[in-house]
């Protein structure tokens, strides 16, 4: 790896972090976000046993894994890809249980601002994971690299969005009824 590369990826790096830093400031000045989250005690209650599941699923994902590859007798991905793909993985299946559960917003937030910026950020990683994809930076030497983690993360986003909004259809409908 040359100095100029490895100059770039760190010059990179730090203006999307800048990036991201204006981009909460805004937020949080704008829609005041930030502030304490308030649960009440059924929501920390199934936020506890979303944890659990995303542990155990994470736990059960890393021994899958292992052993597929051992039986294999080689990796399918590359260590970083497998590893994030875990994260990612369990970060969705606490997602998803907390907002099913109506676990995942506090008392005193409003969903359309986290919806706006999930949106936009799984547009961005979508984008961003196509354009890997059509390039070949995904795959090399038939692993998977963790060029395909924008696509896996957009996706991921995405599913999440759809939870959010079936689960919002729902407790529309219940509320009409009622």
């Amino acid at each position: 790896m040359s100095i100029s590369y490895v100059a770039g990826f760190f010059v990179g790096f730090f203006c999307v972090l800048f990036i991201f830093g204006i981009i909460i400031f805004v937020l949080k000045k704008k829609a005041h976000i930030g502030g304490k989250c308030e649960y009440d005690e059924r929501q920390q209650l199934v936020r506890g046993k979303a944890f659990k599941i995303g542990f155990f699923t994470l736990i059960f994902y890393n021994a899958g894994y292992g052993l597929l590859s051992e039986m294999i007798g080689r990796s399918f991905a590359s260590v970083s890809f497998a590893m994030l793909f875990g994260i990612i993985f369990t970060v969705v299946i606490y997602g998803a249980y907390c907002m099913w559960n109506d676990a995942y917003f506090a008392l005193n937030e409003t969903p359309k601002t986290a919806v706006a910026l999930l949106i936009a950020i799984c547009m961005i990683n979508l984008i961003i994971g196509i354009t890997n994809l059509v390039s070949g930076r995904c795959f090399v030497n038939g692993m998977i690299t963790v060029s395909a983690m924008n696509l896996i993360v957009g996706v991921a986003l995405f599913i999440l969005f759809i939870i959010i909004s079936i689960k919002t259809l729902i407790n529309k409908n219940a509320e009409r009824e009622d």
